[in-house]
């Protein structure tokens, strides 16, 4: 648990960058047809598909398609970034669109930070609108709860508009992702400890109906625990396995396998000692003699005032 390394603000890394121009796409309707082995083309009002963009150039037609959502959900942003898969590219027919959905970010000077999914010419776009004084701040939090989604999508985004400013947001997730989240502290790894007991031992005694449900939890828990007790970036979905295969790819592929075991033959024996070697470094299960305080709204429950 290595002592925490100070996180630069995106204004002393280079947030007063020059802001390049940005270049508004014409707006395109109609429906979608399919379009080769992994996209769409749109289609106009006579039914005649063409390439969506005008240009026989997939990566066009992408990123017409972003700047439209940015226009008319996050008018004015300042930078706009690319992520997920359609980042690095997926190779489509000629005109045609994605037919997974494009996640992008885009920063602004006023508004709120949020996010929000909209469709455009079918393409469904999931956009996180960030303020950029909220930045630092998401940053840090993100150190905090060790999800780490929105600096990697920062860092391995594709600059749509922006230039050195959209840069600028790179660098800084960069720094953020190299220095790891928080070292977990014990409060933090009794807790884990605590969830990831009551789970495995539900899933000793639980009928298989019941235990199916369980086991969903404790395959997700299990993975938390191992890498938040040593200090690495977690994972939500699929992004959970992920992380794990990027911190110890036997661990991440003995936990699959006994997921099998359970799920093809009600095996439970390979996942329970596999909680079991996750727990036995950090103090095995932990049952009697935890505790955890009441907390309404967020806040710790006020001590009494025993002279009022």
């Amino acid at each position: 648990m290595a002592t925490e390394p100070s996180l630069p603000s995106v204004a002393e890394r280079g947030i007063a960058d020059a802001r390049d121009g940005r270049t508004d796409s014409a707006e395109a309707g109609g429906r979608r047809e399919p379009c080769g082995e992994h996209g769409w083309v749109a289609a106009g009002p006579d039914g005649r598909t063409e390439p969506a963009s005008g240009e026989p150039s997939d990566r066009e037609a992408i990123l017409d398609l972003v700047r439209l959502a940015v226009r008319r959900h996050a008018g004015g942003a300042t930078a706009v970034l690319l992520a997920g898969s359609a980042a690095g590219g997926t190779p489509l027919a000629a005109g045609c669109l994605p037919d997974s959905d494009l996640d992008v970010v885009a920063f602004t000077e006023k508004g709120r930070s949020r996010r929000l999914a909209v469709r455009e010419q079918g393409v469904l776009i999931e956009l996180f609108i960030v303020r950029e004084r909220d930045y630092p701040a998401l940053l840090r939090e993100a150190r905090r709860t060790g999800l780490p989604s929105l600096a990697r999508m920062c860092r391995d985004g594709r600059v749509v508009e922006g230039g050195r400013r959209a840069e600028a947001f790179k660098r800084a997730a960069e720094r953020t992702l190299r220095a790891g989240p928080l070292p977990v502290t014990f409060a933090e790894l009794d807790r884990r400890r605590w969830e990831l007991t009551e789970l495995a031992d539900d899933f000793r005694h639980a009928g298989r109906p019941e235990a199916l449900f369980v086991a969903a939890g404790l395959l997700g828990k299990t993975a938390e625990f191992v890498l938040r007790a040593n200090d690495r970036w977690l994972g939500v979905g699929k992004w959970a396995l992920r992380a794990l295969e990027e911190f110890d790819p036997a661990a991440a592929r003995s936990l699959t396998e006994a997921a099998e075991a359970f799920f093809r033959n009600d095996d439970r024996r390979p996942l329970i000692e596999i909680v079991d070697r996750s727990l036995a470094p950090f103090g095995g299960p932990l049952r009697e003699g935890w505790t955890d305080e009441a907390r309404f709204g967020g806040e710790m429950e006020a001590e009494p005032d025993e002279d009022a």
